[in-house]
């Protein structure tokens, strides 16, 4: 089932305030903090969320990943790669 499955996932939040608070990800994000000389990162609110994701051949990928904040935007774009 999990290789004939497929389908498309959105994910939007607008006017959020998603904070980090997961210890695996705050220590993921410190030493990025510190190398930017930005602690803010770690602190700021995410007040929007946008995800795109497409399911298909067993696989997730992630087309598209945009957090934004007062202090950062982070977007991070894939492609789906697929048999010619």
């Amino acid at each position: 089932m999990k290789k004939t499955l497929g389908g498309q996932l959105g994910l939007n939040f607008t006017n959020a305030n998603i904070q980090i608070v997961n210890p695996q990800l705050r220590g993921f994000l410190t030493p990025i903090a510190a190398f930017l000389q930005a602690p803010e990162l770690l602190d700021t609110p995410v007040n929007q969320f946008l995800a795109d994701a497409r399911i298909g051949n067993g696989k997730i990928s992630v087309t598209q990943l945009r957090l934004i904040s007062e202090a950062f935007v982070a977007e991070v774009e894939g492609r789906r790669e697929h048999d010619r």
